[in-house]
Formats: structure tokens, C-alpha cells, sequence
């Protein structure tokens, strides 16, 4: 008796599109964003866009997505743009920021709808991190006696529905027995959403432990940077002999 593995395999190409916003034109670097104020409504970077939303009734930035290069990581309230790491990821120029109290959506474009969100990294914004750090006129700082936290989950579209599948990223937890564990994050941070699979949009939710009669106390604002999207392809395939990655056990008697 002879026993063996008989593998074949085929070659696979990763294309990998980041959307970094270094193209996001804003009037000068360091002090300023972009957000839907000049009714723009929203911004593309990448394969990826951004929708932003302005009330132009009260002339504020209600919800979406702003591209940012505030370096503003001491004031918090009203700066709704500065990171908490100072600079964009890898001391980058720019970087987003999204707000939301629901959903947040990221749709992907052209070539990449479909495809695989391979991850980003993620960081708290100025204003959410010195109001969970310090406390302010809507929360109490975050301590280890009340087991506080806040939460990003994030969940995908495909095919115009919204899965129940998801990824998490606590930006703050203090739920730790060992309390030198418990942190509020103000590092660049990088999350993994290949999990989720292929996306056409991807949804974000922010829930945290101290909530009031208006929802959410914690500010609802966080960041982003390298935005990793990929698509993969069977160079075989597209050749066009389909080839499928086999491993089967045989034997000879």
C-alpha cells in the first residue's frame, strides 16, 4: 500500500489600491479639511468614496466623512477634525474623520465594488479621546471601576444587504482585571476586515458604555487612514483555463 497528497495549485494575483487621501485638495495643509460645506457631498480616495453631509440650516457638519490635515491632538470641543495621533498614519499629511450617530457608510467604485476591504488602521479623534480621558459636560472620564469602553463595529453591504457578519476595534477599553491593560487609543492602529469578504459598502456602527436619555455620551468621532482594498485573480483564469486549488488523498494498492 502507497499513500499520498496530490496538490495542484493556481497562480493568484493580488492587486492592492490604498486610499490615503493625500489626494483630497484642501485650501493649505495642517488647519483645514474638507467636508460637504461647499456642497460637494462627499469625496473620493481611491476606489473608495465618502460621503459627507452639511446642515446648511444650522451650518455645522452633521454626519459622513471629512478629509483632514488639522494636527491638533491637544483642544478638544469644537475641534471635530484633529487625530489623537497628531499626523496621518506613518506621519502623513492627511487622514478622515467620520461622525455618526447610526450608520457610517464606505462605498466602494468602479473595479473594487465587489471586492475585499483587506483592512485600515484606525485611531480615536482629539475630541472623543479627551472627553473619554478627562471627562467633560456630557460623560464622566473612563475608568477601570465602571468597566467603561467604546466601540467601532463594522459590517458589510453585498448585493444591497447588510450582513450580519462583523469586525470590532475597541478605541477604548477599560474592562481589563490587570488595569495597566486598559488604554484609550491614540496610536495608528491597524484592522483586519478581511474576514468580512467581498463588500460593495462597508457600515459603521460606534456604541459605548455611557449612554444617557439622548443615546451615546461618548463623542462620536474617529479615524481612518490606508485604506487597503484588494481584489485577487486566477492568472490561469483569466488566461482562460479555469484552474481550482485541489488537495485530495489517494491510494495504491
Amino acid at each position: 500500500l502507497f499513500t499520498g497528497v496530490l496538490t495542484t495549485s493556481a497562480q493568484v494575483t493580488t492587486t492592492t489600491q490604498i486610499s490615503d487621501f493625500e489626494n483630497v485638495v484642501l485650501t493649505s495643509n495642517h488647519q483645514t479639511v474638507y467636508n460637504d460645506s461647499t456642497g460637494g457631498g462627499g469625496f473620493t480616495s481611491g476606489n473608495a468614496y465618502f460621503p459627507s453631509y452639511w446642515d446648511d440650516s444650522n451650518g455645522f457638519w452633521s454626519s459622513g466623512w471629512a478629509a483632514s490635515s488639522v494636527l491638533d491632538s491637544t483642544n478638544a470641543y469644537p475641534n471635530l477634525y484633529g487625530c489623537a495621533a497628531y499626523t496621518g498614519y506613518n506621519n502623513s499629511n492627511k487622514y478622515a474623520v467620520g461622525t455618526t450617530y447610526g450608520s457610517l457608510i464606505m462605498r466602494m467604485t468602479d473595479s473594487l465594488i465587489g471586492k475585499t476591504v483587506t483592512g485600515m488602521y484606525i485611531c480615536n479623534s482629539t475630541y472623543a479621546y479627551k472627553s473619554m480621558k478627562y471627562g467633560d459636560g456630557f460623560e464622566n472620564a473612563f475608568t477601570a471601576q465602571n468597566q467603561d469602553w467604546f466601540k467601532l463595529t463594522v459590517r458589510k453591504y453585498y448585493g444591497g444587504i447588510l450582513s450580519n457578519d462583523s469586525a470590532e476595534v475597541y478605541l477604548a477599553d477599560f474592562r481589563y482585571s490587570d488595569t495597566t491593560q486598559n488604554y484609550i487609543l491614540k496610536t495608528w492602529t491597524w484592522v483586519n476586515f478581511a474576514t468580512l469578504g467581498n463588500v460593495d459598502s462597508l457600515a459603521f456602527f460606534l456604541s459605548s458604555s455611557q449612554n444617557g436619555s439622548f443615546g451615546m455620551n461618548t463623542p462620536a468621532y474617529f479615524c481612518i487612514d490606508n485604506v487597503t482594498l484588494s481584489t485577487y485573480r486566477d492568472t490561469n483564469e483569466i488566461a482562460g483555463v479555469k484552474n481550482y486549488f485541489l488537495s485530495n488523498s489517494f491510494g495504491l494498492y
